[in-house]
């Protein structure tokens, strides 16, 4: 996927769906997590509040496999070091682009004269 399909449900779903495949199953949880009742309703993630040594692991070791992606998968962007900087972002550039292709040839001269500080 590429573009705006990556931020379709299906494609949520489906990076979802491969998560969940990275947990542990239910038989090698240890102990089952405390029913919460009206009078506990709010000590949410009070109770049990202990994590085990084993499950911080998996979830640093996560957190660094999702950055490695990240980098792996990010692309260098074309950037011209000696060109000036006309825009604000990549859409504007393109605009400035457009703009310069049609009516370069005549403000060609005002642009000069701005730059030396003797416009008019």
């Amino acid at each position: 996927t590429f573009g705006w399909q990556a931020f379709t449900v299906e494609a949520s779903y489906k990076a979802y769906d491969k998560s969940l495949k990275k947990l542990p199953t239910a038989s090698s949880i240890a102990a089952p997590a405390p029913v919460l009742t009206e009078e506990n309703a709010l000590g949410y993630g009070t109770l049990n509040a202990k994590v085990s040594k084993h499950a911080l692991d998996r979830l640093s070791q996560d957190i660094v496999s999702k950055q490695e992606a990240r980098t792996k998968n990010s692309r260098r962007r074309m950037t011209v070091e000696s060109a000036d900087i006309d825009h604000i972002n990549d859409r504007n550039a393109a605009f400035n682009k457009k703009i310069k292709r049609a009516f370069d040839k005549y403000t060609v001269e005002i642009r000069q004269n701005l730059e030396r500080g003797t416009a008019v």
